[in-house]
């Protein structure tokens, strides 16, 4: 990835030097000096400017100016440099995209060259639309991925901001959201190029962004962006490190927006800084030397003069030589005037190639002319400029001569007059007009122009003059001037006197002269019109023969045409043919082509033309016409017919045996047969027929009937309605007594007796038996003497699967259910007299057993009752009860044992005891072994008593049932010791509690309070009191020594007090404060306050230090001065307004912050319903600096319509209002009025209580009390 990270230079203006900063973020500076060894160079771009306070070599604070720039390209600045940059354009401001650059020390100096849109006009990517063709390439359109997702919206201002574009994402269920610019591809390799663009957000957030291809398969360059909420600039430079592709992209992922968050971006400029470097071509103008000028079209240009792109004059412009207009390519065939023979090619229009390129169909620059494309045959095409002779007649002449060239790779082309070389040019691709200068030379052949490559060039309009420049191209036709010291003027169209548009004398762009209504017209043909009278004289002759004779009209010459004449009036003509083309005659119109009953133009009439024929013209139409040809019309056309007799009515066409329609594109047509029938056909293919016996077909015979009316269908039948087969038919079923087929594919029984679904389930036996698409059947009742289900078989007595088990026995496999009452497997069974028999394990929650009952084992969760059992393995069991005996080898019992005798384990089970050994006999205080007694529990050395008394330790330690505890002397005890009281002479202990108290070796504490064995009392670092008699309080900001030194950093609020010494505090509070000298009884001063909250002081009052100083009143008898005034400033919104806390030091849109505080311009309507806003000269108190008070109100904002403002202070309150644009008005109210203040102009205002005016004005008109006191326009 190839993001350059560029660095930064901060550029400071020296303040003493008095020049002030101009630029802007956006701006493209440089500098370029010799100091006398190296050229130095640098090219940044703007990123911020700023206004710093710096003391300077006094020690006062000055300000200086400073831009920070990111380095492009060139030399790093350093402060030993000459830092004097200069603005060559601005990457988005269009205001700022000119320069003016003169020179006296280049190359071909002096001049002057004007410089603009540098910065744009090259740019690979400049939106000022919106669109949704994400991928497609342009240059001008901002789109998005994912649009569905978001709320997109295009503004040509947002905020300060141009050509913004905004994205609202309305769901966070889809993350493939982006922004998505996409240009043609036109980068190379360590190609550089800048991205600059504003953002803005709702919040802070960082978003990812990369440039490369569109079908981001590579990129050049990727990063994140970050935005804080308002406008910042941003700026990306990428070196290309892949090919060149189609398209290329630049995208902002928008994938972590939440729901309803937005991003903005605005003036967005993609371009390469190569195109920002080098301002060759950016001149628009250059006045002075052109030597270094080269023109497309007149190419390089010599001497001194202008050259623009614009020439305006208001006075007088005198030409001495050649005046040209023609098209941006060239052609100069719209109007010239100067030396009328310039092109000296024979005929430029048509070349003569010599066989060697042939003639191409293409739009061409000069678009007149042909072209011509080289043959890939042979290296050189021959172009004959001129005869034989030519170069002998002009020899060692100079002679330029140019041509257009169109070629679709770069290539290289030498080019020869005859065999001599003149000149190698170097060929690019597209259309490109070419040039070369040379002496002729002498030759016996014709004068050619040889051209040399092996490329299939296409070439036009060529063109060979006199001197040393190319001028605009003259096409020729074959017929030159020779004159070459002829002058004069062309046009291709136009006129003289009238209007430019409709002048009196026309000159038409066929050749023809008319007058502007045409009373009169000469065509190219040599025809004429005249409206009015002509007068020829006796002698006036056509062809040499008299045309008057005798007073008469000389009929062997009578032409109209040739003569001119208007009206011929006579009763006989006597001579040859008579050929009139205007006129009239009985009352008919003659014109050209036609003898009409039209005599006004519109009027129905009848007409008979040479190419018409004769024909009735109604409101416009032909009514009925009869050709030459022996076609006609009647009824207006809707009877036809051609000269060979094909005739239509209506558009019917009428043969000897049918009538039928015009065939269709697809050969379709109906015929209506003289055999009676009618028919459709697509071709031969009949696709419906009614014959005239009464049969037919329709659907191309998929549906035919016969005369008797036998139908015959193939395909489907729709029916809603009707019977078939003595079905009955409706819209959703057809139906037989009970019988439905319903349209939903089910066919069923109305009684529900039985019904088949479509989805494969159904029912039969009114519902007895049923089944579901799962293919389970549910049967209210089954009877079977033989068969299966699911495996299991069925015979007369049992169902059983596996091998069937007609005895009492283990089945082999499987099971049987025998109709005699037996259940028999192969591990278990259960016979008809109630055995059961288990090869397994027996497990149950409970059980009775009126017999013995036998297992090798078994588990029950449950009682277990039986008369006796055997287990030959393990009996588990929650509870049971064995009247016979229980035998086994153990048993685990979750429940309940009740036994009154026996063993267990090797404990002897009685009446009340369980024991081991010798049993306790019930009064001792031991016993030999073990015994658990209902009254006690009793070993050789303790017993535990059921009344809570006993004793341990052979009685060493005994308790009563009150807890009365004895311990005997020889007992040590290492223990907690928990007691209510404790009664002793010393005690001595290092751990355990003591009232709530931990003890430990060196403390008590309870929580965070600690005792220390050192004598202190402390809590953490809350407070602590020492053993000397020192200690702190409140978290140490209240501390104490052992000699009373006393120290607090908080404040002092007390009723009273008495300081000796010297008091010294941040802050307090007090009511009356008063100020002694050195002598305690004598004050020097009182600071108090009074009931209505006003502060006094009494005695001299010095104040120093800070910026700010707020009194109701100050009463000055000596001088007062002020840094500056207070000022309140618009941003770039009508209705933004900012306090300037430390003064106007940043123009713009400072954002709201403690040194800019924000207020919103309330939005007004006045009585006449002029929109205005209210401008609050006063902050409130609901701002951070209430109190602060506005005498300057800069209105800064470039708003093109028109903003007025009321201002709201008080009486006796003066203003200074600035209008810093220069080129718009704003307006103040006063009196109900409204003060324009004009751009560049600064205005006082005071304010006086409305009721000294006089005559009196209400207090409701805007701007009542308001007065201008004076104006000055500081235009610039």
């Amino acid at each position: 990835m190839s993001l350059t990270n560029y660095p930064k230079f901060k550029i400071s203006i020296n303040p003493d030097s008095k020049k002030t900063q101009g630029l802007q973020p956006g701006d493209i500076v440089r500098r370029q000096y010799s100091d006398g060894i190296s050229t130095i160079y640098t090219l940044m771009v703007v990123l911020a400017v700023g206004l710093d306070e710096v003391p300077n070599d006094k020690g006062v604070i000055v300000k200086s100016h400073y831009f920070i720039g990111a380095l492009l390209e060139g030399d790093i600045p350093n402060s030993q440099q000459v830092l004097d940059f200069v603005r060559t354009t601005n990457l988005f401001n269009a205001d700022r995209s000119g320069a003016i650059y003169m020179t006296a020390s280049d190359s071909d100096a002096p001049f002057l060259k004007v410089l603009d849109k540098l910065g744009t006009e090259k740019s690979l990517c400049l939106p000022y639309l919106s669109g949704s063709s994400v991928n497609q390439p342009s240059k001008n359109i901002y789109a998005c991925i994912g649009e569905s997702f978001l709320t997109t919206s295009y503004s040509k201002y947002s905020n300060g901001s141009y050509r913004a574009y905004k994205v609202i994402k309305k769901t966070t269920t889809n993350n493939a959201v982006q922004i998505k610019v996409t240009f043609l591809d036109s980068l190379q390799i360590q190609d550089k190029v800048l991205i600059s663009y504003k953002i803005r957000t709702n919040k802070n957030i960082t978003l990812p962004f990369s440039f490369g291809y569109t079908d981001n398969s590579s990129y050049d360059a990727s990063g994140s962006v970050s935005s804080k909420g308002d406008w910042e600039y941003k700026l990306h430079i990428v070196q290309i490190d892949a090919p060149s592709r189609n398209t290329r992209s630049f995208l902002i992922d928008l994938a972590s927006l939440s729901q309803n968050d937005w991003v903005e971006i605005a003036e967005l400029n993609i371009i390469k800084l190569s195109d920002v470097a080098n301002f060759s071509d950016a001149g628009k103008a250059i006045i002075g030397n052109l030597n270094s000028t080269v023109d497309p079209i007149f190419g390089s240009l010599k001497g001194y003069g202008i050259h623009t792109q614009n020439f305006y004059a208001t006075q007088n412009v005198g030409i001495a030589g050649t005046l040209t207009a023609g098209d941006s390519n060239g052609f100069s065939s719209t109007f010239y005037a100067g030396r009328i023979y310039k092109n000296m090619i024979k005929n430029s229009l048509n070349c003569d190639f010599n066989n060697t390129a042939d003639k191409v169909d293409i739009k061409i620059p000069a678009k007149i002319g042909s072209a011509y494309k080289f043959k890939t045959n042979t290296t050189l095409h021959r172009l004959t400029c001129r005869e034989s002779g030519w170069s002998i007649n002009n020899k060692g002449d100079i002679i330029t001569f140019s041509i257009w060239i169109y070629s679709s790779n770069i290539t290289t082309l030498n080019l020869y007059q005859n065999t001599n070389l003149i000149d190698s040019w170097n060929i690019y691709q597209g259309w490109r007009r070419y040039y070369t200068s040379f002496p002729v030379t002498e030759s016996g052949d014709p004068f050619y122009i040889n051209f040399e490559t092996n490329e299939p060039l296409i070439v036009c309009s060529p063109q060979l003059e006199k001197g040393d420049i190319v001028s605009q191209y003259q096409p020729t036709d074959g017929t030159l001037k020779e004159d070459s010291e002829g002058y004069g003027a062309w046009f291709c169209e136009g006129g003289i006197g009238g209007t430019i548009q409709n002048p009196l004398l026309k000159l038409g762009p066929d050749g023809s002269i008319r007058s502007r209504n045409d009373n009169f017209y000469i065509l190219p043909d040599g025809s004429a019109y005249f409206k009015g009278q002509v007068e020829i004289g006796d002698k006036s002759t056509i062809n040499g023969t008299t045309l008057i004779k005798d007073g008469t009209i000389n009929t062997d010459v009578l032409n109209v045409r040739a003569i001119f004449a208007k009206n011929i009036e006579t009763e006989t003509i006597v001579g040859g043919n008579l050929t009139f083309q205007k006129g009239k005659i009985g009352g008919w119109l003659i014109e050209a082509n036609r003898l009409t009953s039209e005599t006004t133009p519109g009027r129905d009439h009848i007409e008979l033309s040479t190419i018409g024929g004769i024909q009735a013209i109604v409101a416009s139409k032909t009514i009925w016409q009869l050709s030459p040809t022996g076609s006609g019309i009647l009824a207006s056309g809707k009877i036809r017919w051609d000269k060979n007799g094909n005739t239509t009515i209506a558009g019917w066409n009428i043969s000897d045996t049918q009538l039928y329609s015009t065939p269709t594109s697809n050969n379709e047509k109906i015929e209506l047969n003289s055999n009676g029938s009618i028919q459709s056909l697509t071709g031969s293919t009949v696709n419906w027929l009614f014959s005239k016996d009464g049969s037919g077909k329709l659907a191309r015979g998929n549906v035919t009937w016969d005369k008797a009316g036998n139908l015959s269908l193939i395909g489907s039948i729709t029916a809603a309605g009707g019977t078939i087969g003595g079905w009955t038919i409706n819209s959703t079923s057809i139906k037989k007594n009970n019988i439905y087929l319903g349209s939903d594919g089910s066919i069923y029984h109305t009684s529900n007796y039985w019904k088949l679904n479509n989805d494969g389930s159904g029912q039969l036996a009114g519902g007895a038996i049923k089944w579901g698409t799962d293919g389970v059947w549910n049967v209210d009742k089954i009877t079977a003497k033989s068969g299966s289900i699911a495996a299991w078989n069925i015979d007369g007595d049992s169902i059983y699967s596996g091998t069937k088990q007609a005895n009492n026995d283990f089945t082999s496999t499987g099971i049987t259910l025998s109709s005699a009452g037996a259940l028999r497997a192969k591990q278990f069974r259960i016979d008809t007299n109630g055995n059961a028999f288990f090869k397994g394990t027996l497990s149950a929650a409970t059980g009775t057993f009126s017999g013995n009952l036998s297992a090798a084992g078994g588990t029950f969760s449950g009682n277990l009752s039986a008369a006796g059992g055997t287990f030959k393995g393990s009996l588990s069991a929650a509870g049971g009860t064995f009247t016979g005996t229980l035998s086994g080898v153990n048993g685990d019992f979750s429940g309940r044992i009740t036994s009154s005798s026996g063993s267990i384990g090797g404990w002897v089970i009685d009446s009340n005891s369980i024991y081991t050994g010798t049993k306790w006999n019930g009064s001792a205080n031991w016993t030999n072994g073990i015994t658990i007694h209902n009254n006690a529990i009793v070993t050789y050395t303790c017993i535990f008593k059921k009344d809570g008394s006993g004793q341990l330790a052979d009685g060493k330690i005994k308790w009563d049932a009150s807890g009365n505890l004895t311990i005997d002397g020889s007992v040590k005890v290492n223990a907690t010791i928990t007691a209510e009281q404790v009664n002793a002479l010393t005690l001595t202990t290092t751990k355990g509690t003591i009232g709530g108290w931990n003890i430990t070796s060196n403390a008590i504490y309870k929580n965070s309070v600690y005792w220390g064995s050192d004598g202190s009392l402390y809590n953490g670092n809350y407070w602590k009191l020492n053993n000397d008699g020192s200690g702190r309080l409140a978290n140490g900001n209240i501390t104490w020594t052992a000699t009373g030194d006393l120290n607090i950093t908080g404040t002092i609020n007390a009723k009273g007090g008495t300081f000796t010494g010297e008091l010294k505090g941040v802050v307090g509070s007090f009511k009356k404060l008063t100020c002694y000298d050195t002598d305690p009884s004598k004050p020097a001063g009182m600071i108090s306050f009074d009931g209505s909250n006003n502060l006094w002081f009494s005695g001299n009052m010095y104040h120093q230090g800070g910026y700010r100083f707020y009194s109701g009143d100050i009463w000055c008898r000596g001088g007062f001065g002020a840094r500056r005034m207070n000022t309140l400033q618009t941003g770039y919104s009508v209705n933004n307004g900012f306090y300037c806390v430390d003064g106007p030091n940043q123009a713009g849109e400072p954002g709201d912050t403690s040194k800019y505080v924000k207020v919103v311009f309330p939005y007004k309507t006045s009585n006449n319903n002029l929109v205005y806003y209210d401008v609050p000269l006063d902050a409130s108190t609901s701002t951070s600096i209430p109190g602060f008070t506005a005498n300057v109100f800069i209105i800064q904002h470039g708003n093109a319509g028109t903003v007025r403002y009321n201002l709201i202070g008080s009486n006796g309150q003066v203003v200074i209002v600035v209008n810093t644009h220069n080129n718009y008005s704003r307006y103040i109210a006063s009196n109900g009025q409204w003060v324009e203040v004009h751009g560049g102009e600064c205005a006082i205002f005071i304010k006086v209580h409305y009721g000294y005016l006089i005559p009196n004005i209400s207090s409701t008109l805007v701007g009542a009390g308001w007065m201008c006191v004076a104006k000055y326009d500081n235009g610039w």
